[in-house]
């Protein structure tokens, strides 16, 4: 995408991303592109567990957004969408828990078409719901969780993120000192 300001590209070597929790790890054999992605094993029911989260070292100018974007793999699509309700944020509060727009994925246009293995999803910010007063000129956070986790006891599910990233917020930010890479390039 070159017209996209990629919050993270899930590369190992990124000095600049911090994902939590703990739980969250990088994976180098399943991956969209590059050479790596991140991962987290969804079971029980608590969001701090079923969730990745990512705070950038500066805040994002993400005020021209057009959607955020990113690749998402899932490794047993009936237990996802039987045992969570995905949703995705971007908060300007550094701690997540108020001024943000966020996307209940069930409700979104692409849902029904998500299957097993890598799937594109697009968000558009015109559809996402605003709670507080979110200064999306100022964006600290992205998180990526399940808000109503069920799974049973022995069950879980494997998510992968890659490349994750806004359009139309490109030329809004700087290129990180790590990436020899323009903004959007991939």
């Amino acid at each position: 995408d070159k017209d996209s300001f990629y919050l993270s590209d899930c590369e190992m070597n990124s000095s600049t991303d911090t994902w939590s929790p703990s739980g969250v790890e990088y994976d180098s054999e399943i991956i969209s592109e590059g050479h790596s992605s991140v991962t987290n094993t969804f079971e029980g029911t608590t969001l701090k567990a079923n969730s990745f989260s990512l705070s950038g070292v500066e805040s994002w100018n993400l005020q021209n957004g057009k959607s955020l974007r990113f690749d998402l793999y899932i490794d047993d699509i009936e237990l996802f969408k039987a045992r969570t309700k995905l949703m995705a944020q971007l908060s300007s509060d550094s701690r997540g828990r108020e001024d943000y727009i966020q996307w209940d994925l069930t409700k979104t246009p692409g849902y029904d078409s998500l299957k097993e293995g890598w799937n594109s999803v697009e968000l558009s910010f015109a559809e996402a719901e605003t709670v507080g007063s979110p200064d999306l000129s100022a964006v600290r956070m992205f998180t990526l969780g399940s808000l109503a986790a069920s799974f049973e006891e022995g069950e879980s599910l494997k998510l992968n993120l890659d490349n994750i990233r806004v359009y139309g917020a490109a030329g809004d930010n700087p290129v990180s000192p790590e990436d020899p890479d323009e903004p959007g390039d991939p």
